[in-house]
């Protein structure tokens, strides 16, 4: 069986806070990093006992918001999932059946 791609949004403890402040809807991901990688690991275990690649599509005060712009899109979740799986998309090699 062919295995499926699927990219996480990534982030690095110090930039956390800084692009939490920066997206629209930042009010939606936990309070302190910690809180997001617990959840974010449980997530991306879930998803490869559920038979996915997971692939961390870093996200960076630098560049994700010049991706925005370049791509005329505001920085909120639905933007971060579609960098995420665009990410995975271009970054996969794994095999294709």
């Amino acid at each position: 069986m062919a295995k499926r791609a699927v990219g996480i949004s990534w982030y690095k403890p110090e930039d956390y806070d800084r692009m939490k402040r920066m997206f629209k809807d930042g009010f939606r991901l936990p309070d302190t990093f910690e809180e997001w990688l617990d959840r974010a690991e449980k997530a991306a275990a879930q998803l490869t006992a559920d038979g996915y690649v997971v692939i961390r599509a870093p996200l960076d005060p630098e560049t994700f918001p010049k991706w925005c712009r370049d791509h005329g899109l505001e920085m909120t979740t639905e933007t971060r999932s579609i960098y995420s799986g665009e990410y995975a998309a271009n970054n996969y090699f794994g095999e294709v059946r």
